[in-house]
């Protein structure tokens, strides 16, 4: 994820790190403006800005620049034609607060992938018919203009009990474009589901306070709430990730206190 110079991003963002930006693969929202003059697909709040203005480039906007990534790199995400544990397909929808249980859902996904080993991506615009097998119906433009990072930033965050790393990118296939999101496995904590989500037509929720989600490592891939075998990996990886954390800032393991004295009796 790109941000264009606005005086309240100055530093910008990073994104798909394994891509490289070159202003072809972004495109503009304005379809009036010359191909030389369009370096971005953007997103916005409209609340931020006045009535009938065009969000690039002013400053009381959130101008956001979409990765778009080539077909061939879009096909390496699908090729195998099936859902992993890494790898999660759902249908697209508009990100607005009429579809808050979508909305959770999603978020659900995202908070399972971060406490995921490797983490992984989620593409919007897949859709799986009664027999398995998979639709690639894509997703209008007006359903990724709707994905601005900041909300959806937000959103997970407010779920999660601390920050989520993940970013967005538009990628094509035939006809279609989808939205893909990259997750980042968690860095040190795992993260863990800090509110309520609402109550759906199932009279369940998605997301449940205390709640820890994973994607399954057993039978058919889906995010669920982290069970004995996935709590033990969870717990091993941050213990991992813990020592490699004091061992950059210099900290060294001397052993247990028997192994010391072991040590300082020598021959005895």
């Amino acid at each position: 994820m790109y941000r264009t110079r606005n005086p309240a991003y100055p530093q910008g963002y990073r994104g798909f790190e394994s891509l490289p930006l070159r202003h072809d693969n972004l495109v503009s929202a304005d379809p009036s403006a010359s191909k030389r003059s369009r370096p971005v697909r953007y997103g916005c709040d409209r609340r931020s800005r006045p009535k009938g203005r065009f969000c690039i480039f002013f400053q009381w906007c959130k101008v956001i620049a979409v990765r778009q990534i080539s077909e061939e790199q879009f096909q390496q995400l699908i090729e195998a034609g099936y859902e992993s544990r890494n790898l999660e397909f759902r249908d697209c929808f508009l990100w607005h607060d009429d579809n808050r249980y979508m909305r959770e859902r999603l978020v659900r996904s995202i908070l399972g992938l971060a406490n995921t080993q490797d983490g992984g991506h989620i593409i919007l615009g897949i859709a799986e018919n009664p027999d398995k097998s998979l639709r690639y119906e894509g997703c209008p433009e007006e359903v990724i203009s709707s994905f601005v990072f900041d909300s959806v930033k937000g959103v997970v965050d407010g779920f999660g009990d601390h920050g989520v790393d993940f970013d967005m990118a538009v990628g094509k296939h035939g006809t279609g474009q989808f939205l893909v999101i990259q997750v980042s496995e968690f860095e040190e904590f795992p993260v863990i589901c800090k509110k309520d989500g609402q109550i759906g037509s199932d009279g369940k929720r998605q997301l449940v306070r205390g709640s820890v989600y994973v994607r399954t490592m057993q039978g058919q891939p889906a995010t669920d709430v982290v069970m004995e075998k996935e709590m033990r990996n969870i717990i091993e990886r941050a213990i991992d990730k813990g020592r490699r954390k004091l061992e950059r800032r210099g900290w060294t393991h001397e052993g247990s206190d028997v192994e010391k004295f072991n040590k300082m009796r020598g021959g005895f």
